[in-house]
Formats: C-alpha cells, sequence, structure tokens
C-alpha cells in the first residue's frame, strides 16, 4: 500500500487518482500509524516552502517522515513535496527543510531570455534512467516553477 501524505498542502486526489490509474493500491492519509505501515510513501505538495513545512511541523509529520526515510522505506516527493526533502529554502524567507536530502533551495536567477517563474511544456531530457523515468524520454511534461 502506498500511503500519499496528507498535510493540506498537497495535490493529494490528483496523485491518488494517477495511481489507480497504474494499479496501485493507495490511501491518503495524515495517521502515523498508517504512515508507518506503508509500502512506500508519496509527499505531495503544492503552495510555499515555509507554511507546508509549519503544517507538516504542526502535525508532527517532520519526525514520522525523518524516521521513514531512516528505516530506508521509499518515499517519492513532488512538486512541492520533493523541495521539502533537502536541507532548506529561501522561498519568502529561509525556511528549513526535512533534511533528508542535502541541498538548499534559490530562485532561479533573472537572465536574459529565460523567464521567470518559468511556465510551459518542456521536453525532458533523462540522463539517468530508473523506474520512474522509465519510457519517458522525449516526453513533454508542464513546469511552473520559479
Amino acid at each position: 500500500m502506498i500511503v500519499i501524505i496528507d498535510y493540506d498542502t498537497g495535490n493529494t486526489k490528483s496523485i491518488s487518482k494517477a495511481l489507480d490509474f497504474i494499479g496501485l493500491q493507495n490511501k491518503i492519509s495524515s495517521n502515523h500509524a498508517e504512515i508507518l505501515q506503508a509500502d512506500g510513501l508519496i509527499l505531495p505538495g503544492v503552495g510555499a516552502f515555509p507554511e507546508a513545512m509549519q503544517e507538516l511541523g504542526r502535525r508532527g509529520l517532520d519526525v514520522t517522515l525523518k524516521a521513514i526515510a531512516e528505516s530506508g522505506k521509499p518515499m517519492l516527493g513532488v512538486c512541492l513535496g520533493m523541495q521539502l526533502l533537502l536541507e532548506s529554502s529561501d522561498e519568502h524567507h529561509f525556511t528549513e527543510g526535512l533534511g533528508l536530502i542535502p541541498g538548499h533551495i534559490e530562485k532561479l536567477p533573472d537572465k536574459p531570455g529565460f523567464a521567470v517563474p518559468h511556465m510551459g511544456w518542456n521536453q525532458l531530457e533523462i540522463k539517468r534512467s530508473t523506474p520512474l523515468t522509465k519510457k519517458l524520454g522525449g516526453e513533454y511534461v508542464y513546469y511552473v516553477h520559479s
């Protein structure tokens, strides 16, 4: 069972429907026991880094997610959820992340010819094949980020 972490800052229903489509049993939950029993986790996210981290902390999910990461259980971050796995972010103001992946999130620099925020369809260029990227090379995906 895949558990999609519910902390009121994510695209949980979209992810659940995608997992349903590919035939993976899933549940949207913020229940610590259910999260700990999952075979794998997805941390979604839409919105701002500081508010998302605050909500994870308020629910005690930050501690639970760190314990799960230490156990080696698979965890996938989607959109803001992926950013939350890093050490910190400068979005709005400096905020510590979960610290599960080394790195710091900075705003994309303004460069001539590159719009920030970056919004639109781009073709994927896979640098390293993984089960998640299988058959995705050359496909188009929609980005919204800055």
